[in-house]
This record gives structure tokens, C-alpha cells and sequence, in this order.
């Protein structure tokens, strides 16, 4: 690999992470795949909603968050392990809001 097809980035703790120019479109790629699976869950857990204004609260919330994400995909590009982490705090978050908090049934899961 060539010095010209490596590009550097620098993450918020300092590290450098290298990655090809090609990589890009596999984390675009995989990125989308996160939102499409993000919003089909969306899409479910609206069904049977106990309180539905609680729910339409929590997600406008995030709303802005996700904004500032999208803003800075270009600027800061996030490793695939950042944006893993990030679906499945929305997708607890998520799961969380359709049940609210006070009542998900967590131990029936355990």
C-alpha cells in the first residue's frame, strides 16, 4: 500500500486510524444499512405504543442529535465500532420509548 492511497485520521482520543480511500464507500454502505435497519425498527415499535405522546417526546429528542451526527459525518468520519455503538444505544433508547422507561419489561427478559 502506498503512502498516496492511505488517508489519516485522527480520533478524539488521539489515535490514528489508517484506512484505504476505498473504505469510504464500505462505511457509507455500512452506515446506511444501520439507518435502514434503524428505521424499519422505528417503523415496528410504533405498533401498540402504551403512551404515544411519551413516545413522539423521546423521538424528537433525538432529532437534533442525529442532525449534528449527519453534519459531521464528512468533517470527523466515525469507525465502523463508533457506529455500531451508536445503532444500539438508539436501538435500546427506542426500545425503551415504545414501552417508556418506568415500565420495560426487563426482567421478563433475563
Amino acid at each position: 500500500m502506498s503512502k498516496q492511497t492511505v488517508q489519516r485520521h485522527i480520533g478524539t482520543n488521539g489515535l490514528c486510524i489508517f484506512s484505504t480511500k476505498g473504505d469510504q464507500f464500505n462505511d457509507r454502505t455500512y452506515v446506511l444499512w444501520l439507518a435502514t435497519v434503524f428505521g424499519v425498527l422505528i417503523l415496528a415499535l410504533r405498533i401498540a405504543l402504551i403512551h404515544r405522546h411519551d413516545w413522539i417526546l423521546e423521538n424528537v429528542l433525538i432529532l437534533p442529535a442525529l442532525a449534528v451526527v449527519v453534519a459531521i459525518y464528512h468533517f470527523m468520519p466515525l469507525s465502523r465500532l463508533s457506529w455500531m455503538l451508536v445503532f444500539a444505544f438508539l436501538c435500546l433508547h427506542e426500545l425503551r420509548a415504545h414501552f417508556t422507561y418506568s415500565a420495560v419489561p426487563q426482567n421478563a427478559w433475563l
